[in-house]
């Protein structure tokens, strides 16, 4: 809550003499009090005494307890409704159907007629919807590309973190050589450990 600023004698004073200054003197000390009423920083509410802080930085304050933050994230994802529901609402808000390729072309930049522009868009399209329906576009043949869409963003919404890496694996049936691996942010070490520990990603997803 912010205090009011009575004017003080001076202020009064001023006020009949040099109105005008006086009004810019008393906006500037409101200005002042405004500033210095963030009440998450005061110590005098009886919430706020026990409450001791030590200055650090955005790694420093979360590295340390991301395991276990991550593994109450997860637990509240499946055992707690409203978590649930908030995720799963995220989720259908942000994904929705998932990401779609629309190829469009400038042919006049690319010097290509309108029908050749057109005849590729269409071929691109045909491409993507091909290699992204099929489950050979997951690393683990498990999910097709929307419903990876989704994995992300509820791996990301649960651990706050997530990885995807391009793979190239030889699949007779693949339309596109390419597969996609998401890795759970867990597989990531924190930065300083050691070089041989920086990144446990199982050889087998490699």
């Amino acid at each position: 809550m912010i205090k009011p600023v009575a004017p003080t004698l001076m202020d009064r004073f001023l006020a009949g003499v040099a109105p005008n200054f006086a009004t810019r003197r008393y906006h500037a000390r409101l200005s002042l009090n405004y500033m210095g009423q963030y009440a998450g920083a005061k110590s005098n509410p009886a919430a706020l005494k026990a409450w001791k802080t030590h200055p650090g930085s955005a790694d420093s304050d979360s590295l340390g307890d991301l395991p276990a933050l991550r593994s109450r994230s997860r637990d509240l994802g499946r055992n707690n409704p409203i978590a649930a529901g908030a995720k799963q609402t995220s989720k259908s808000n942000v994904v929705g159907s998932g990401l779609r390729v629309r190829a469009k072309l400038n042919p006049k930049l690319l010097g290509m007629s309108p029908e050749a522009a057109e005849l590729w868009e269409r071929k691109s399209e045909t491409l993507f919807d091909l290699w992204a329906q099929s489950k050979l576009c997951d690393i683990t043949l498990t999910q097709n590309f929307y419903e990876l869409q989704g994995l992300v963003f509820t791996t990301v919404f649960e651990s706050g973190d997530t990885f995807v890496l391009r793979r190239t694996p030889k699949r007779p049936n693949a339309v596109v050589p390419l597969a996609l691996n998401v890795v759970e942010a867990e597989l990531r070490a924190p930065p300083g450990l050691p070089p041989d520990l920086a990144l446990r990603v199982p050889r087998a997803l490699l």
